[in-house]
This record gives C-alpha cells, sequence and structure tokens, in this order.
C-alpha cells in the first residue's frame, strides 16, 4: 500500500516538471536536463507511508530558429509616352512632332539563408518623327546583377557585373550625310567587380571593389580603341577600380528623387576616371501615371574629352507586375 501511493505521487510530480519545461518553450530545444532534490520528507498515516520531495530541476535550452524558405521577388514595370507637337501660322517658329518612348524597368530579388541575389534590367527606347523622318532620341539596354553574403552587419562582402548597350543604329545628325557611328553591342560596357557593399538603409547602398572594366567593338572601334597605340582594338580590357552608389530620397509623398553614380578608375591611370551618373525625378500623379525629369552624364577620356550630357522631360503611363 505504501508503495503505491509513492509512486502515483511521482508520477504527477514529473507531470508537473514537464508542464512546466514545455509551457512557455515550444520555440526551444532542450539539449540537457539536471535535476537536484532540495528536500525529503517522509510521513506516515496510518500503514500508508508518504514521502514529500521538493526537486530542483535545470534546463538548457536553445532558441529553434526555423530555415527561411526560399523567397523569389520580381517586379516588372512597362512604360509608354508619347509627345506630339504640331504649328500652323506660328510666328514664333517651331518644327511639326511626334515624339515617342517605351521601356521596361524589370527587377528581381531572390534570398536563401545568407544569400541575397539581386538583378535589374531596364530598357528605353523613342524615336521623333519630325517633318517626315523618324530619329532616335533615346535607346539604352542596362543590366546589372549583385549578389551579397549578410554576415549580420551594414558591411557585406559582394559580387556585382553590368553590361550596358543600345538596340538600334545611331547617326551623327550634325553631319550632313548623317552617317552611322554605333549599333547594336557595338559599343557594349561591360563591368565586374568584387568589394565590399554598405548599406545602413534600403534608401542608401554604397560599394566598392576590385573590377574588371570591358568594351566591345566590331564596326565601330573607335569606343575601344587606344590612340597612343598602333594597332586597332576593338576590345577594350581594363583592371581598376569601381565605386557604386545608388541614394533614393522622398521630398514628400509622389515625388522622388534618385541618383545612381557607377566610377571606373583604371590601375594604370587612376586620375582617368570613367563617369555613369544619373538623376532621376520622379512624380507619382496616381497608379499609371507619372511625370520624370532625368539627366544622364557620362565621361570616357577615349571616346571624348567633353561631359556627354542627357537630358529628358516624359509624361509616362506605366503599370506594375509583381509578385510583391
Amino acid at each position: 500500500m505504501s508503495f503505491v501511493s509513492v509512486r502515483a505521487y511521482a508520477a504527477r510530480l514529473v507531470c508537473m516538471v514537464l508542464f512546466a519545461s514545455t509551457a512557455g518553450a515550444q520555440d526551444y530545444r532542450e539539449i540537457a536536463r539536471q535535476t537536484v532534490t532540495l528536500k525529503a520528507d517522509t510521513t506516515q498515516q496510518g500503514d500508508t507511508l508518504m514521502v514529500m520531495q521538493t526537486v530542483q530541476t535545470q534546463l538548457r535550452l536553445v532558441k529553434t530558429v526555423a530555415e527561411p524558405a526560399q523567397v523569389f521577388r520580381y517586379e516588372l514595370r512597362p512604360s509608354l509616352s508619347i509627345v506630339q507637337a504640331a504649328f500652323s501660322n506660328w510666328v514664333g517658329g517651331g518644327v511639326n512632332a511626334i515624339a515617342w518612348s517605351s521601356g521596361l524597368n524589370a527587377t528581381t530579388r531572390y534570398s536563401e539563408n545568407c544569400w541575397l541575389w539581386e538583378t535589374r534590367l531596364y530598357t528605353e527606347f523613342g524615336q521623333t518623327l519630325v517633318d517626315g523622318v523618324f530619329r532616335k532620341t533615346n535607346d539604352i539596354i542596362d543590366f546589372s546583377t549583385v549578389v551579397r553574403y549578410d554576415l549580420g552587419s551594414s558591411l557585406q562582402p559582394q559580387f556585382s557585373a553590368s553590361l550596358r548597350t543600345q538596340f538600334a543604329e545611331g547617326f551623327d545628325f550634325s553631319q550632313p550625310a548623317a552617317p552611322r557611328i554605333s549599333a547594336f553591342f557595338d559599343p557594349a560596357y561591360s563591368v565586374q567587380s568584387l568589394g565590399i557593399s554598405y548599406g545602413a538603409s534600403d534608401t542608401l547602398r554604397a560599394s566598392i571593389g576590385l573590377a574588371a572594366r570591358e568594351i566591345f567593338t566590331n564596326q565601330f572601334p573607335t569606343f575601344a580603341d587606344d590612340p597612343k597605340t598602333p594597332e586597332l582594338e576593338r576590345v577594350n580590357i581594363r583592371a581598376g577600380v569601381e565605386f557604386y552608389a545608388v541614394w533614393l530620397v522622398e521630398f514628400f509623398k509622389g515625388a522622388t528623387f534618385r541618383t545612381r553614380t557607377q566610377l571606373f578608375a583604371p590601375f594604370a591611370r587612376l586620375g582617368a576616371l570613367e563617369v555613369n551618373q544619373k538623376f532621376t525625378l520622379f512624380f507619382n500623379i496616381n497608379n499609371i501615371l507619372d511625370t520624370r525629369l532625368g539627366v544622364v552624364l557620362l565621361y570616357q577620356e577615349n571616346i571624348s574629352r567633353q561631359l556627354q550630357v542627357q537630358q529628358t522631360l516624359d509624361l509616362t503611363v506605366s503599370f506594375k507586375i509583381s509578385n510583391q
């Protein structure tokens, strides 16, 4: 009779200990347990022997972190803008013109554990019809990809690559004959960089690294040729340092300023800095309509010692396709 009473009490005690150890620890995993008897009292009531024990159980737990699922996000934003101007008996002068431009801004983001892979494709092509003749106004294919490893801090190692070229042939309309001066992938600019990325917030990202820069040409080697060498170079490869930064500022709801800076300095001549700078000011009118003011600055010494400037102002219709 006494043995049965002791065993029943011990069973109740074990149940209480298990409940206490699991009630608030569902997100933890037990790796060690130690039980110490602090006090034991024995009493007898008639022919029943009762043993009362005070025990202390120490558990070592580690938090169970669920493996993050593979996350893939994408966003596609096609756009179209059209501008038309017509004049009749306009004393101030003017030329009838229709200009159109279409583009695509596509981004993807893939994350798994500590790895992050982001890609971006920006394309734009536009023409203007002046007195029955089409002329190209803007033409760009800009692709970039970056892989980062999250160390749990603002500094992250990364590898990046970029490619910039155009769709259609280009002509120099400043000359009477309007000679052809460029074509698809002629030229094409590519940069690969391995370095460190800094990102304190979602609005600022900067990186610096050792880089290789290539310029590919075919029929128009002047973009890649080094005039200081006797050989005609159709491919120009240089090693150097690349700096890349993106900064996004929202002045107020619907007005956003974005700047992107890409600098490359070749080891052979660190002072011969190559610049690719883009400023864009967005005014969002509604979900599909916005106004964009863009300025692009390009400088490459072997092509021109003058700063190349492109300015555009568009009223654009666009929509978003995304799984975010």
